[in-house]
C-alpha cells in the first residue's frame, strides 16, 4: 500500500497489521523504487502472498455482509440511544 493523502497512512497501517496487504517502507516525504518493487515481490511471488490474499478474501466476505453491517449500524444507534438517555436522567451537577 503506498498511502499518500490523508487518512491513507492510518488505513495502510491497519491493514497490514490485519495481515491483509503490506505497506511499502518509506522515509516520511517520499517511496524509494527498489522498496516498492521489494513489496510488490513479497505481496505478488513470495508465499506471504498468498498468506495475505487469503486473509484479504476473509475480510472481504466481512464487508459485503450487509446483514451483519446492518446490526452494526442498529447497535450502534442503540447505544448512543442508551447512552443519551443515561445523560438525560443523571442529575445535573
Amino acid at each position: 500500500m503506498l498511502p499518500l493523502f490523508a487518512d491513507q497512512g492510518l488505513t495502510a497501517r491497519l491493514m497490514a497489521a490485519r495481515r491483509v496487504g503490506l505497506e511499502v517502507p518509506w522515509d516520511g516525504r517520499s517511496f524509494g523504487g527498489e522498496d516498492v518493487a521489494a513489496t510488490v515481490r513479497r505481496v505478488m511471488v513470495e508465499e506471504e502472498g498468498k498468506a495475505l490474499a487469503r486473509n484479504a478474501r476473509e475480510m472481504q466476505g466481512v464487508f459485503w455482509d450487509t446483514a451483519r453491517q446492518g446490526r452494526y449500524i442498529d447497535e450502534l444507534v442503540e447505544h448512543l440511544q442508551r447512552r443519551r438517555r443515561r445523560e438525560q436522567d443523571a442529575p445535573c451537577t
